[in-house]
């Protein structure tokens, strides 16, 4: 087995100096570079655009006119090395700006990582910055900081700039209480306790609180509670609505006191109602989708009222209740002539939208849109070095299991290529499966989909039983289902491949981060001649280290047992099953991942041994489970790239070497 590991310094030159790509084929960092211009918000008054790029492995907060003239001034700002943006807002004149950092459980547990949230206020200068969510001094003090269980903010108060309300667990590990937060000095103000177990508050348009959500601490299990009202009239307990037989999901709450609710208690899918709570009754019905869940609620620019509801069919979808904003939208796709377009942020004191147009074969670009005159002006693209490179189609395919449960997924195919299974000739293919697994997968702009079929490779991404978002009878057939019947859908995909012409049954592999890398190691340990090789990318080994892992945070503990109830944690783990892979593997694993820990890939790495001298082994070092720094997506891509390349190489490599 040939191991690979990098010094820190090295991370920062990989993307110049790693992996050249063969000749005549797309460079490969040209893939592995995240987007620019990541999470764009125009200010409230509609001048200026605060985004975040990467250079040199180092996220970089950047501030433009929102009207980009010749001779333009954009500030930057860098963030702190080992801390990656994970938002951007406004709040009046101010950047808000929200970052985690990896950081060690404790002293005596250096192996455990928890990604630590980080709140910070700048002007629009980017001059300097204040931290928002420091210990406000409240509590005992110990070696290691608490972090949030969430940073999400609560409320951004639109009217009130000088003021934004988050939610922080200072005062007890476990729970989280609401403060006001002074954006321009950082003092924190308690305003609502949350009770023991509290994960966080609802709000409505103007920050008023609605109710509280979080987990029951003390009980074996970890019941999950939502109580409605303010904290001063008393509060009307939810919870029995929250159970396993429905879905029951409060998006916000609506001008009359109701709540807006995401339910399917009376049909498969999830739909929008508007839901009494004095009444403890579901009311009107909003909206439903006869296919897909409801994801949540579309607002207003001032955040005040809600004009729609979103959910994601093979693409994302927009269902508007104001006409007004369905016109604007629907104009809009139709002058872009792009699949996905939306509103990413609205200026609350001027009619400009930021919107982002992008297609499954198209990167994307952001556009800034006078919503009175209409006029449409292209701010940037999201990854300009993509743009002329001719990118692989994108087609929609349904398939049946085993056990005649329909299957949706999605085929990328080399450029140029049509899905004409009757005359095409079957190429090599990866079956990419999606983590999660309570995720889904729909046609959107993958990057690595893309980068494979760029090589000449097929990619199949689909939504196995366990897959969310498409319906309760598809979730709910994957309870207890890990390692067994999720994974004969796996299965099932590369035979249905085969046999329809799509792939060379003799050239499929199985690729996945994080559940999808556990897949791609219990298909490699099944004995059935169906994969050439496997590539787990931070994936589960071992059920039973994962449950121990699970215990020391809260929240995730719950949510484990739920997905692995029923499952024979030790049969189902691919740790247990190394001596039976036959085929190579290429295992990656991020140093510091907080989700995943490192010493899952590591365990198995021992585990196999050097039975097999074709599989390899890579730790992207001082990287997080969703591998943010370019460097590390470069070194993965182009070790991903040979690896295939010898064990069952496509025509274009071919041609290349």
């Amino acid at each position: 087995m040939i191991v690979v590991k990098l010094c820190a310094a090295a991370l920062a030159a990989i993307s110049l100096t790693a992996g050249a790509s063969a000749a005549g084929l797309p460079p490969v960092e040209a893939f592995a570079l995240p987007a620019q211009m990541r999470y764009a918000a125009l200010s409230p008054d509609g001048d200026h655009i605060a985004f975040v790029f990467q250079r040199e492995n180092n996220d970089m907060i950047a501030v433009a006119p929102s009207r980009l003239e010749e001779g333009a001034q954009i500030r930057i700002r860098s963030v702190h090395p080992w801390e990656t943006v994970s938002a951007i807002s406004w709040s009046g004149e101010r950047v808000i700006y929200q970052t985690r950092r990896p950081t060690p459980r404790s002293r005596d547990d250096t192996s455990t990582f928890y990604n630590r949230t980080f709140l910070y206020s700048a002007p629009v200068d980017l001059s300097a910055s204040i931290p928002l969510n420091e210990d406000p001094g409240d509590r005992r003090r110990s070696w290691l900081p608490r972090p949030q269980l969430s940073g999400d903010i609560t409320h951004l108060l639109p009217h009130d700039p000088q003021h934004i309300l988050q939610a922080l667990n200072w005062r007890e590990w476990e729970t989280r209480d609401l403060y006001r937060t002074n954006v321009e000095t950082g003092e924190l103000s308690m305003i609502m306790r949350g009770r023991t177990g509290t994960q966080g508050f609802l709000t409505d348009g103007n920050g008023a609180v609605v109710a509280m959500y979080g987990l029951e601490r003390g009980r074996e299990t970890g019941d999950p509670f939502f109580v409605v009202g303010d904290g001063a009239n008393g509060w009307i307990d939810l919870s029995r609505f929250i159970n396993a037989e429905y879905d029951f999901l409060p998006f916000g709450r609506h001008r009359d006191g109701r709540l807006y609710v995401g339910s399917n208690h009376d049909a498969d899918t999830i739909g929008l109602f508007l839901f009494d709570p004095a009444r403890g009754a579901f009311d009107e019905l909003l909206f439903r989708h006869p296919e897909v869940d409801v994801g949540g609620l579309i607002y207003s620019a001032g955040g005040e009222a809600v004009v729609g509801a979103y959910y994601i069919a093979d693409e994302p979808g927009f269902h508007y209740f104001d006409g007004a904003y369905a016109a604007a939208r629907n104009d809009l796709q139709t002058r872009l002539d792009r699949t996905n377009v939306r509103f990413v942020s609205i200026a609350q004191e001027a009619r400009l939208a930021l919107v982002s147009a992008e297609g499954p074969s198209d990167p994307g670009g952001l556009y800034l849109y006078d919503t009175e005159s209409g006029a449409l002006t292209e701010v940037g693209r999201l990854r300009p070095w993509l743009d002329d490179i001719p990118m692989g189609g994108v087609f929609p395919v349904r398939f049946p299991a085993r056990d005649g449960l329909e299957l949706r997924g999605y085929v990328t195919l080399p450029h140029g290529r049509q899905p004409d299974t009757t005359t095409g000739r079957p190429i090599p293919f990866v079956i990419l499966v999606h983590g999660g697994p309570a995720a889904r997968d729909y046609a959107r702009f993958d990057p690595w989909a893309q980068f494979l079929a760029s090589r000449g490779y097929g990619v199949l991404q689909f939504n196995f039983r366990g897959s969310r978002g498409l319906g309760r009878a598809l979730e709910s057939a994957g309870d207890g289902e890990w390692g067994a019947g999720m994974q004969d859908d796996v299965d099932d995909a590369a035979q249905w491949l085969a046999a329809n012409g799509y792939a060379d049954p003799d050239r499929i592999a199985v690729m996945g981060a994080s559940y999808g890398g556990y897949a791609a190691l219990m298909a490699a340990g099944r004995d059935n001649g169906l994969y050439r090789a496997a590539i787990s990318v931070n994936g589960v080994t071992d059920l039973v280290g994962m449950r121990q892992h699970s215990q020391r945070f809260f929240g995730l503990e719950q949510r484990f047992r739920e997905q692995l109830e029923g499952v024979d944690l030790r049969a189902m783990s691919p740790v247990n099953a190394a001596n039976n892979i036959r085929i190579p593997i290429l295992v990656a694993h991020a140093s510091y991942d907080s989700v995943v820990p490192y010493s899952q890939s590591e365990t198995f790495r021992r585990r196999l041994g050097r039975q097999d001298e074709h599989s390899v082994f890579i730790e992207l070092r001082g990287d997080s489970h969703a591998i943010d720094l370019a460097g590390n997506r470069h070194l993965l891509l182009a070790t991903l790239e040979a690896f295939l390349a010898y064990h069952m190489p496509s025509a274009e490599l071919a041609m290349a070497d």
